[in-house]
């Protein structure tokens, strides 16, 4: 079977939304942008509804909405000259920089997660 360009969004897709995930969760851009987040949203929400800022700090709930997004995104761009470079070059940069970190951490090249 040969890869068709769907193909290839499809895996730059799932390494771009596994990319945000990380910058989310694990990188300290992220986790001051939730900090700041929270802060903010917090007292606005009150404690009836705070538990809904817990789904930015989930690996299986932040991750599932950022990659609806990112296949929303895509799909959304898909044929479209303009709208679908600017995805194809912003999505794979993050595919490319996940695989980077994801090697770069198997081979002891990084220090931590950031």
């Amino acid at each position: 079977t040969v890869m068709t360009s769907t193909h290839v969004r499809a895996l730059v897709a799932v390494a771009a939304s596994a990319r945000l995930t990380r910058l989310l969760l694990t990188d300290e851009l992220g986790i001051r942008a939730v900090d700041q987040v929270r802060a903010v949203a917090g007292p606005r929400l009150g404690p009836e509804r705070a538990w809904l800022l817990d789904g930015l700090e989930c690996a299986a709930c932040g991750g599932y909405w950022l990659a609806l997004g990112v296949l929303a995104t895509e799909r959304a761009t898909r044929g479209r000259p303009i709208a679908g470079t600017l995805w194809d070059v912003v999505a794979g940069a993050l595919a490319v920089n996940e695989v980077v970190i994801h090697a770069g951490g198997r081979l002891g090249d990084f220090d931590g997660p950031d």
